[in-house]
C-alpha cells in the first residue's frame, strides 16, 4: 500500500485535532472544578477576623512523670477553603522540669471562611520518635463573630498532653 504526501499530512492533522480536543476538554474540567471549590467557599464565607493561636504541649514520660528534656517540634500551617497553603512554621524547643514544651511564638492567621483552618503537628523526639498529634482548629472552632473580634486579643492555647512510651 503507497501513502502519499497528501494523506500522510491528513492523518497528522487527525492526530493534531485529537490532541487538541484532549487539550481543550482537559482545560474546561479543570475550569469546573475549581469553579465547584469556588462556590463552595462563597457559601462559607464569614467576616474574617484574626486569631492568635499559642501551642502548650505538656510531655510525660512513661511512667507517667513530667519530661524534662524532651526534643517538640510543631510545624504549623494555614490552610484555605479552596485547600491553598501558607503560613507554614516549623518551631522547637526542648521541655522544661516540668514537661512543658515552650515555643514563646504566638502564631497570628487571619480567617474568613467556616472551612478556613490551621492545621499543626506536634512530634515529640527521644528514644524512638513519636508523632503525637496531629491536629486543626477550624474558623467554626471559635466563638461566633461578635465575641471572637471582641477578644481577638487573646490567644487560643492549644493544649495538648502526650504520653511518650520511654
Amino acid at each position: 500500500m503507497c501513502i502519499t504526501k497528501n494523506q500522510r499530512v491528513c492523518v497528522c492533522c487527525k492526530w493534531q485535532k485529537l490532541f487538541l480536543c484532549f487539550i481543550i476538554l482537559s482545560f474546561n474540567a479543570c475550569d469546573l472544578n475549581s469553579g465547584e471549590s469556588k462556590n463552595k467557599c462563597k457559601e462559607t464565607e464569614q467576616p474574617s477576623f484574626e486569631k492568635s493561636l499559642s501551642p502548650a504541649i505538656h510531655i510525660k514520660n512513661s511512667k507517667g512523670e513530667d519530661y524534662w528534656g524532651a526534643h517538640v517540634e510543631i510545624n504549623i500551617y494555614k490552610e484555605y477553603c479552596d485547600g491553598t497553603i501558607n503560613g507554614i512554621f516549623v518551631k522547637e524547643t526542648t521541655t522544661d522540669e516540668e514537661g512543658y514544651a515552650d515555643f514563646a511564638y504566638i502564631f497570628t492567621y487571619k480567617f474568613a471562611n467556616l472551612e478556613d483552618k490551621v492545621n499543626y503537628i506536634i512530634t515529640v523526639t527521644g528514644e524512638d520518635p513519636l508523632t503525637g498529634d496531629t491536629k486543626e482548629y477550624k474558623y467554626s472552632d471559635s466563638m461566633d463573630y461578635e465575641e471572637t473580634a471582641e477578644y481577638a486579643v487573646n490567644p487560643v492555647y492549644l493544649n495538648h498532653t502526650l504520653q511518650v512510651t520511654w
